[in-house]
């Protein structure tokens, strides 16, 4: 975890344009990888995850996150700070869906 910590202070921070989520997420990955994924951690799966939004007038048409699942089934979201940094699902905007990768293994869905 605290290599995750580590990668989530690494990545820049930036007024927050469009799509700025979404360049985020790029750039954690890549600090993700440029410590090794998950520093020690038992990591399942992890990848690129996209929020949508349902209701009258949404803040945000999408938002994207990076989902960790360790091998406890513990799962953590860490994105720019849209939904808070680092957090779980309960954290997750009640207009918000997770629209997961298709390569996504059966079980995630």
């Amino acid at each position: 975890m605290a290599a995750l910590i580590n990668a989530k202070l690494e990545t820049f921070v930036l007024p927050y344009p469009r799509e700025h989520c979404e360049r985020w997420v790029f750039e954690f990955e890549r600090q993700l990888r440029a410590i090794g994924q998950g520093g020690g951690s038992c990591v399942w799966e992890a990848n690129i995850t996209r929020f949508t939004f349902t209701g009258p007038d949404p803040d945000w048409e999408a938002h994207a996150a990076y989902r960790i699942v360790f091998c406890d089934g513990t799962v953590v979201y860490v994105d720019n700070g849209g939904f808070g940094g680092i957090f779980y699902s309960e954290d997750i905007p009640g207009n918000a869906e997770e629209d997961f990768p298709p390569d996504a293994p059966p079980g995630v869905r």
